[in-house]
């Protein structure tokens, strides 16, 4: 069994991420937004973007490590074919279960939670 999540499964394209965040839904929590779009495929995809000034390059990449470990363990509860884009804020630090219960509450709140 894979356990890092595939590269398909991470939105990668600058049209792409630019169709996200122009035509997505947007749901936030504090520090995270989640912006959403349909993206037509059989499975769903991530990105994660840390603000420009979110500490130090090690800070921005173990965030980015973090949300898309909790994507993949998540994935099997998450609707598939949409695109999601995580943008992240500098202000309190959040741990792994603070980052995990943000991340479900989005996906709550966006109504991408299977049941």
């Amino acid at each position: 069994m894979r356990k890092s999540l595939s590269k398909d499964r991470i939105v990668r394209s600058k049209g792409e991420i630019q169709a996200i965040f122009q035509n997505g839904k947007v749901y936030s929590v504090p520090d995270v937004r989640l912006r959403i779009k349909c993206n037509g495929l059989e499975y769903s995809r991530i990105i994660v973007i840390p603000v420009k000034h979110f500490g130090n390059s090690v800070q921005r990449n173990l965030v980015r490590r973090q949300f898309k470990e909790i994507f993949r363990l998540e994935q099997e509860r998450i609707e598939t074919g949409f695109d999601l884009a995580l943008v992240l804020y500098k202000g309190r630090t959040l741990s792994y279960d603070q980052k995990k219960e943000a991340f479900t509450s989005l996906i709550e709140k966006a109504g991408l939670l299977r049941k």
